[in-house]
């Protein structure tokens, strides 16, 4: 509570020393009654006690907190089931292809030539804004967790982004966790190979009717931009052939295609664009022939829109499938999660018209996926795997394979990455990293300075109107 300012009683008006004026009243008419007084006494020790409490319920840090999910509240599970509209989603929409492997469960399917891009509705009707859904697929914990909070209450609308994690399995309740966020079922996972995770997440997030786009991000993220800047960039490029929702976003990788090839274990890739449903043709099936746009290698980290995420949930997909190794042949290494997210939408939507759909529609075929402004614009989280580690500061490998970690960032790199709209999270940095100037000085911990850098450097260009 701030006082009243004091003011000079020398310009003939009040001073906080004085009674306040009630307007222009006379108070010598009015009257209080004991009993009334007794409710003003009871109401104001009410709302001291209320505050009271809710500031010591809190905790004396003045940093600003996330709002709770709860703001976009969703039905609990039992009460609200995805299962039926997704049986009805991959019956009206979805036709089922040969199987390559007979013996095998996994069933592929295409998207039918008459079916309208319309997603998996949801649990109950939304009432809010269209939503980034963030979904961290996490390890034991969230060690940047307030970090995450932070930057999210920097929007102008909480209700934009919604939170999911998938824990390791076998892993005990993380000790620090996103405040307000949804934990999925727990699922097997294993190093390289997330795919069971990956679609639980993509499941849950279905069941929020306003989750429209779904970032895949990890524990060693953080944001480079202002939350309202990075909702615009994600919203931003919507074409006919998704419904007009936001095209899902793809970092391609600078490698060759994965081949096409018939030898052991790989089964005949020919024949997996057949539908079996040979009464209800579809011409997305029908490009087997076709050799370009193939299997590629991407980014783990990508964005699906509600429709494609809808498309891969209902098919129930798992990896390993007909027998496929877990290195992929004839082309670049992956991890399945490194080409296993193109490989199915390339199965149901067609080598051709899956281009129309990605990356903003701007490429028409694989050719010029790695074209330098459209990894710039659709390259979301940025990594580094260069000696000198790319100008961002220092870092070191942290895995055999794997980007570099990051224990101190440049200040100056990290300001103009921020100031730009391109990439919107960085990734690999340690819970203690620091900042260091031009000088070689340390300033502070990148968790202490982000939030200041962000609000100073990262500005919505206006406001989105969705």
């Amino acid at each position: 509570f701030h006082p009243v300012p004091a003011i000079s009683s020398n310009d003939g008006k009040w001073t906080s020393r004085d009674k306040l004026p009630l307007c222009s009243m006379d108070h010598s008419r009015l009257a209080v009654s004991p009993l009334f007084s007794a409710h003003l006494l009871f109401a104001a020790v009410c709302v001291i006690a209320i505050f009271y409490t809710s500031f010591i319920a809190i905790g004396f840090d003045s940093r600003p907190r996330a709002a709770s999910l709860i703001d976009s509240v969703i039905p609990d599970t039992a009460a609200c089931s995805l299962e039926a509209d997704l049986d009805q989603f991959r019956e009206r929409n979805l036709l089922p292809l040969i199987k390559t492997n007979t013996s095998s469960s996994q069933q592929f399917h295409c998207v039918r030539a008459s079916s309208p891009p319309v997603a998996v509705r949801g649990c109950g009707d939304c009432s809010g804004p269209p939503s980034v859904a963030f979904l961290f697929l996490v390890k034991n914990n969230v060690p940047l967790a307030a970090l995450w909070e932070e930057w999210l209450a920097l929007s102008m609308d909480r209700r934009r982004f919604t939170v999911y994690m998938h824990i390791q399995e076998g892993a005990s309740e993380p000790p620090s966790s996103l405040r307000g966020a949804t934990s999925v079922d727990k699922v097997e996972t294993s190093s390289g190979n997330f795919i069971l995770a990956e679609n639980a997440l993509w499941k849950a997030a279905l069941r929020d009717p306003c989750n429209q786009m779904m970032v895949l991000v990890s524990v060693s993220h953080i944001p480079v931009s202002h939350p309202d800047v990075a909702y615009d960039v994600l919203f931003q490029h919507r074409v006919p052939e998704t419904g007009g929702q936001p095209t899902s976003r793809f970092c391609y990788a600078k490698a060759k295609p994965f081949e096409r090839s018939t030898h052991k274990g790989m089964g005949n890739m020919d024949l997996d664009r057949t539908p079996a449903d040979t009464a209800s043709p579809s011409p997305s099936c029908q490009d087997a022939e076709s050799t370009i746009g193939y299997d590629l290698k991407h980014h783990q980290w990508r964005a699906w829109n509600r429709y494609h995420a809808s498309i891969v949930v209902a098919q129930g997909l798992t990896y390993p499938y007909d027998g496929l190794p877990w290195n992929r042949g004839h082309g670049p290494y992956a991890d399945p999660s490194e080409w296993f997210g193109h490989h199915v939408l390339r199965r149901a939507l067609g080598n051709g018209a899956v281009w129309k759909q990605v990356n903003g529609g701007l490429q028409t075929n694989h050719t010029d996926r790695c074209d330098d402004k459209i990894l710039t614009e659709f390259c979301d989280t940025k990594t580094c795997w260069s000696a000198d580690a790319c100008g961002y500061g220092m870092g070191r490998s942290c895995s055999p394979s794997g980007p570099l970690c990051f224990s101190s960032l440049n200040l100056t790199k990290l300001t103009e990455t921020i100031s730009s709209r391109h990439p919107l999270f960085f990734r690999k940095v340690t819970p203690d990293a620091t900042l260091f100037d031009e000088g070689g000085r340390e300033v502070g911990r990148v968790t202490d300075l982000l939030i200041s850098l962000t609000q100073n450097y990262s500005r919505p260009v206006s406001v989105t109107s969705i």
